[in-house]
């Protein structure tokens, strides 16, 4: 058995949290007002402190459980748990930030795909042929 270690979770992740899950609105209004993670946290903490207390339970129990399953085997490696809807990637024993899995993709469009490429004439694309 491994003694996993309490999460510590960065006011960035917590924002995230709110900001991606329970409500955009209220920390894009806590943005201008504050200009850093921790400010914009204490300021929200009040409203969400229920749902953030849930939050961190629920991370922590999966983080003892993949502890549990994978041993030391990612003890100090960083690496994304998936929870359903959210991914938090974690870095030793610390939450950095909270990931909405069901985001698209923003990978560049394939070469064929490319708004800003220009297609050839049509005779010039029949001299390559």
């Amino acid at each position: 058995m491994i003694d996993a270690p309490t999460l510590v979770f960065t006011a960035h992740c917590q924002v995230r949290y709110i900001e991606r899950f329970l409500d955009a609105q209220a920390v894009a209004d806590a943005r201008r007002r504050h200009k850093h993670d921790a400010l914009i946290l204490e300021a929200l903490a009040d409203e969400f402190q229920a749902d953030l207390k849930h939050f961190r339970h629920v991370v922590q129990v999966a983080y003892f459980h993949l502890l549990h399953k994978a041993g030391e085997f990612v003890e100090g490696s960083a690496f994304r748990i998936k929870l359903g809807p959210l991914a938090v990637c974690v870095d030793g024993n610390v939450c950095k930030t909270t990931v909405d899995t069901y985001y698209p993709p923003r990978r560049p469009h394939s070469p064929d795909e490319d708004p800003m490429e220009e297609p050839l004439p049509d005779s010039l694309e029949q001299d390559a042929a």
